[in-house]
């Protein structure tokens, strides 16, 4: 095999790879980073650029983990996502960020995980 055809085909791989990586780059870097932030007794979320993203209208709020953030409304804890959109509702008496699919809370003095649609999955006394 002709020398040249094998360094061309060598530097096509290396610009498709390289392609890839910065393609890859561009679309970490439109990662969405929101955090809890406090305004006039009320928490609601900012953006990496100081604007408000989410506005304040929760009695607590935590961190956003795996696309959920644990909010508290009328004293129960429920999720959102990054839109704001409640996607599990505050029922619970407490309830924490998200791991590997699911989140320890209380409910009724009992401990447990739900899942990411707020089904309890393990209940502990």
């Amino acid at each position: 095999m002709d020398v040249g055809v094998i360094f061309l085909f060598v530097f096509f791989l290396l610009g498709v790879a390289f392609h890839s990586f910065f393609i890859f780059l561009a679309r970490a870097s439109r990662k969405i980073f929101l955090y809890p932030v406090r305004i006039n007794s009320k928490w609601g979320y900012i953006a990496q650029d100081g604007k408000i993203a989410i506005k304040p209208q929760f009695e607590d709020a935590g961190d956003f983990k795996e696309g959920l953030a644990p909010i508290q409304l009328g004293g129960k804890w429920g999720y959102i996502d990054k839109n704001g959109k409640r996607v599990i509702k505050p029922q619970f008496d407490d309830a924490e960020n998200f791991k590997e699919g699911l989140a320890w809370i209380q409910l009724g003095g009992k401990w447990g995980y739900i899942d990411k649609r707020g089904k309890v999955v393990t209940n502990h006394p």
